[in-house]
């Protein structure tokens, strides 16, 4: 039976192979089945976004872990900055690190 685990590594696989859309494919698939995503899916989902410049996906990733009721780390807030700094988005980032 697969879990969030086995979600989570999945997730990184793509994080670290530079599949941004694969990993928000993994995250949904593991929503999909009813299984709670927890910090540690979303950072690995952020951090993908991140690599890719895709800051829009990042923040709605944020947004998304908030609504769930989870606590974000500095990991999360840390990928997300970057995501918009790296793309342009500096009123975003500022707004984060504030």
């Amino acid at each position: 039976q697969t879990d969030v685990i086995s979600f989570n590594a999945a997730i990184s696989a793509c994080n670290a192979g530079d599949a941004w859309k694969e990993a928000l494919e993994v995250l949904a698939e593991l929503q999909t089945r009813s299984l709670d995503a927890d910090i540690i899916s979303f950072n690995s989902a952020i951090s993908a976004c991140e690599k890719s410049q895709r800051w829009q996906q990042a923040l709605s990733l944020l947004a998304e872990a908030l609504q769930s009721s989870l606590k974000c780390t500095a990991v999360t807030c840390n990928a997300c900055i970057s995501a918009c700094a790296c793309g342009a988005a500096w009123p975003w980032a500022l707004w984060l690190f504030g």
